[in-house]
């Protein structure tokens, strides 16, 4: 398993040094998202958020070698949110792929205080690919339509 730490422009220390100058309790918050890149790695970012709206891309991980259940994204999750300070950490965001939800799922139930939020650009998303895939249904019995008509 190939991991890519990234660090803002700067070493981990400084990185961590400034997450914890944030970590009054509870208040960074730990996004993640998957993706298969153009040579069909499956690649993971961590992003730590702050309450000041700093984004700090902690981590990508592959996990090509890997079955994407919920269990093995929650030990994933784990990992990072030990590394980070389980206590610092106040929400999980992610999509809302089934494999993910139950991996939210997982680390809420264990973390009682982590709230388990979708990422509301997902939902948008999704309604919007909906609604447009309707555009283009009516689009296609028109043309239908005035061919053959």
């Amino acid at each position: 398993m190939i991991t890519f730490y990234f660090v803002y422009f700067c070493n981990f220390t400084r990185l961590i040094r400034q997450l914890l100058h944030y970590t009054y309790i509870f208040n960074l918050l730990l996004a993640l998202d998957g993706w298969t890149s153009a040579n069909s790695l499956s690649i993971y970012n961590f992003i730590v958020l702050t309450p000041s709206n700093q984004q700090y891309l902690y981590c990508l991980r592959d996990f090509s070698s890997f079955h994407h259940t919920g269990e093995f994204l929650a030990s994933e999750i784990e990992k990072v949110l030990l590394k980070i300070g389980v206590d610092n950490v106040g929400a999980i965001v992610t999509d809302n792929a089934a494999n993910v939800q139950v991996a939210r799922e997982i680390i809420t139930k264990k973390h009682s205080h982590i709230l388990n939020l979708r990422c509301i650009a997902h939902f948008i998303n999704l309604i919007t690919k909906s609604i447009l895939g309707i555009f283009i249904l009516i689009n296609i019995f028109i043309y239908l339509f005035y061919k053959f008509n």
